[in-house]
Protein backbone atom coordinates (compact mmCIF):
# COMPACT_ATOMS: atom_id res chain seq x y z
CA UNK A 1 0.00 0.00 0.00
CA UNK A 2 1.51 3.33 -0.87
CA UNK A 3 0.97 6.12 1.93
CA UNK A 4 0.95 9.79 1.07
CA UNK A 5 2.95 11.43 3.89
CA UNK A 6 2.21 14.64 2.87
CA UNK A 7 0.58 15.61 6.07
CA UNK A 8 3.56 15.00 8.39
CA UNK A 9 5.25 17.47 6.23
CA UNK A 10 6.42 18.37 2.72
CA UNK A 11 10.04 19.48 3.27
CA UNK A 12 12.04 19.36 5.83
CA UNK A 13 13.35 22.36 8.05
CA UNK A 14 17.07 21.60 8.76
CA UNK A 15 18.31 21.74 12.45
CA UNK A 16 21.34 21.81 12.92
CA UNK A 17 22.33 18.95 16.20
CA UNK A 18 20.17 16.79 17.64
CA UNK A 19 19.77 18.25 20.91
CA UNK A 20 17.95 21.36 18.97
CA UNK A 21 15.29 18.97 17.57
CA UNK A 22 12.69 18.53 20.42
CA UNK A 23 9.21 18.10 19.17
CA UNK A 24 5.86 19.62 20.31
CA UNK A 25 2.65 18.15 22.00
CA UNK A 26 0.60 19.49 18.45
CA UNK A 27 3.50 17.43 16.51
CA UNK A 28 2.90 14.41 18.49
CA UNK A 29 -0.95 15.04 17.95
CA UNK A 30 -0.29 14.94 14.05
CA UNK A 31 1.31 11.57 14.62
CA UNK A 32 -1.45 10.10 16.70
CA UNK A 33 -3.79 11.97 13.92
CA UNK A 34 -1.88 10.20 11.27
CA UNK A 35 -1.99 6.56 12.68
CA UNK A 36 -6.29 7.26 13.21
CA UNK A 37 -6.53 8.39 9.95
CA UNK A 38 -5.68 4.84 8.89
CA UNK A 39 -7.60 2.86 11.15
CA UNK A 40 -10.62 1.30 10.25
CA UNK A 41 -13.88 2.59 12.85
CA UNK A 42 -12.84 -0.58 15.23
CA UNK A 43 -8.64 0.16 15.10
CA UNK A 44 -8.45 -2.45 12.52
CA UNK A 45 -5.42 -1.61 10.19
CA UNK A 46 -4.27 -3.24 6.94
CA UNK A 47 -3.35 -7.01 7.13
CA UNK A 48 -3.51 -6.14 11.45
CA UNK A 49 -6.63 -7.04 13.74
CA UNK A 50 -9.36 -5.03 15.24
CA UNK A 51 -8.16 -2.53 18.07
CA UNK A 52 -4.64 -2.99 16.10
CA UNK A 53 -4.08 1.01 16.25
CA UNK A 54 -4.10 0.78 20.62
CA UNK A 55 -1.46 -1.50 20.40
CA UNK A 56 0.55 0.00 17.70
CA UNK A 57 4.51 0.55 19.39
CA UNK A 58 7.31 2.74 18.04
CA UNK A 59 9.08 -0.72 16.33
CA UNK A 60 5.97 -0.91 14.01
CA UNK A 61 5.46 2.78 13.61
CA UNK A 62 9.51 2.98 12.84
CA UNK A 63 8.91 0.68 10.52
CA UNK A 64 5.75 1.55 9.02
CA UNK A 65 5.06 5.82 9.34
CA UNK A 66 9.00 6.86 10.35
CA UNK A 67 11.36 5.61 7.94
CA UNK A 68 9.34 5.97 4.38
CA UNK A 69 8.31 9.21 5.71
CA UNK A 70 11.74 10.77 6.95
CA UNK A 71 13.99 8.88 4.00
CA UNK A 72 13.51 10.62 0.95
CA UNK A 73 14.71 13.58 2.75
CA UNK A 74 17.44 11.91 5.06
CA UNK A 75 15.94 14.03 7.76
CA UNK A 76 14.58 13.35 11.16
CA UNK A 77 11.02 13.14 11.98
CA UNK A 78 11.16 16.36 13.98
CA UNK A 79 12.88 18.14 10.69
CA UNK A 80 10.16 17.02 8.54
CA UNK A 81 7.46 18.11 10.89
CA UNK A 82 9.19 21.49 12.21
CA UNK A 83 7.77 24.66 10.39
CA UNK A 84 9.66 26.29 7.84
CA UNK A 85 12.31 29.03 9.00
CA UNK A 86 12.74 27.24 12.62
CA UNK A 87 16.04 26.96 13.59
CA UNK A 88 16.08 25.00 17.00
CA UNK A 89 12.68 23.29 18.71
CA UNK A 90 14.65 23.27 22.09
CA UNK A 91 13.06 20.76 24.59
CA UNK A 92 12.73 21.05 27.89
CA UNK A 93 12.28 17.87 29.23
CA UNK A 94 13.35 14.25 28.22
CA UNK A 95 11.42 11.26 27.33
CA UNK A 96 12.58 8.19 28.04
CA UNK A 97 10.30 5.03 26.91
CA UNK A 98 10.64 2.25 25.82
CA UNK A 99 9.95 1.17 22.34
CA UNK A 100 7.36 -1.51 22.67
CA UNK A 101 5.15 0.49 24.51
CA UNK A 102 1.80 1.73 22.82
CA UNK A 103 2.64 5.07 20.59
CA UNK A 104 -1.16 6.40 21.79
CA UNK A 105 -0.35 5.76 25.00
CA UNK A 106 3.06 7.34 25.07
CA UNK A 107 1.60 10.48 23.67
CA UNK A 108 -1.15 10.31 26.15
CA UNK A 109 1.21 10.24 28.77
CA UNK A 110 3.10 13.48 27.40
CA UNK A 111 -0.56 15.17 26.78
CA UNK A 112 -0.50 14.28 30.74
CA UNK A 113 2.73 15.54 31.65
CA UNK A 114 2.23 18.69 29.64
CA UNK A 115 -1.11 19.58 31.35
CA UNK A 116 0.35 19.34 34.46
CA UNK A 117 3.38 21.73 33.71
CA UNK A 118 1.49 24.14 32.25
CA UNK A 119 3.68 26.62 30.76
CA UNK A 120 3.05 30.36 32.41
CA UNK A 121 4.89 31.68 29.98
CA UNK A 122 2.59 30.68 26.90
CA UNK A 123 5.46 28.93 24.86
CA UNK A 124 5.48 25.88 23.57
CA UNK A 125 7.23 22.54 25.93
CA UNK A 126 9.67 20.56 23.42
CA UNK A 127 10.13 17.25 24.11
CA UNK A 128 13.51 14.92 23.53
CA UNK A 129 12.18 11.56 22.01
CA UNK A 130 15.25 9.51 20.47
CA UNK A 131 13.11 7.81 18.12
CA UNK A 132 11.72 11.15 16.58
CA UNK A 133 15.35 13.19 16.43
CA UNK A 134 17.74 10.78 15.08
CA UNK A 135 19.55 11.59 11.55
Amino acid sequence: MQMDFRVLGTAPTWIQGAEHRGISLQQLDRIRDFLQAHAAYDGAMVGHPADFLNAINLYWVNTWMILPSTQPYQCSMVELMAPPGLIQQQPRFFCSHWWGEPVLDFILAVENHAEARENADGKTNFYWVLSLIPI
